[in-house]
C-alpha cells in the first residue's frame, strides 16, 4: 500500500497535475482543499512549487477552454451585432467617467464560492452538480464534463 502512495503521491514532480484539477472541479473540495493537503504532505519548498504548478496548469486549461467557448460565440453573434446593443449609453459613460467594470473570470467566481457541503449520508452526484450550474459556470462545466469522466485508471 505505502508503495502505491509513494509511486502516486510521494514525489511532487510525478503526481499527475491532472488529478488534483480534477479534485478542484469538485464542488465540495475546490482548490483550497487541494492546497491544504498539498501542504500537509509535503514540506513548504515542495508544497508551494506543486500548488503554482496546479494553479497554473488549472488556468491554462481553463484559458483553453474560455477560448474554445468565445469563438464559438462570437461566430453566432457577429451578425447580431449592431447600435441597439448598447440602449442604455453604457458604454459611453463608462469612457467619460473612466470607470470600467472589472471582470472577474468564471474560474475566479467558482473558486471563491464555498464549497458544498459534505454529508455522509447523502449521495453526490458532481456531474450532475456540473449540469445544474452549467447556466452559472459554462466554461468550467465542460471542461468538468471531460475531466471528470477520464477513469482514474487511465490517468494513474
Amino acid at each position: 500500500m505505502k508503495g502505491k502512495y509513494e509511486k502516486y503521491w510521494g514525489n511532487p514532480n510525478g503526481i499527475n497535475i491532472l488529478l488534483l484539477i480534477a479534485v478542484v472541479l469538485d464542488p465540495r473540495s475546490k482548490l483550497d482543499f487541494v492546497n491544504y493537503f498539498i501542504d500537509y504532505l509535503f514540506e513548504s519548498h515542495m508544497a508551494s512549487k506543486l500548488k503554482s504548478k496546479s494553479l497554473s496548469s488549472l488556468k491554462t486549461i481553463y484559458e483553453q477552454y474560455r477560448g474554445i467557448e468565445e469563438g464559438s460565440q462570437s461566430s453566432q453573434q457577429e451578425s447580431q451585432l449592431n447600435d441597439d446593443d448598447d440602449p442604455h449609453g453604457m458604454s459611453f459613460y463608462l469612457r467619460a467617467t473612466g470607470r470600467r467594470f472589472d471582470y472577474i473570470s468564471e474560474l475566479d467566481k467558482y473558486l471563491r464560492e464555498d464549497p458544498e457541503p459534505y454529508m455522509k449520508s447523502v449521495e453526490f452526484d458532481i456531474l450532475h452538480w456540473w449540469k445544474v450550474n452549467s447556466t452559472r459556470f459554462p466554461i468550467l462545466a465542460n471542461m468538468a464534463r471531460e475531466v471528470l469522466v477520464i477513469p482514474i485508471s487511465t490517468v494513474a
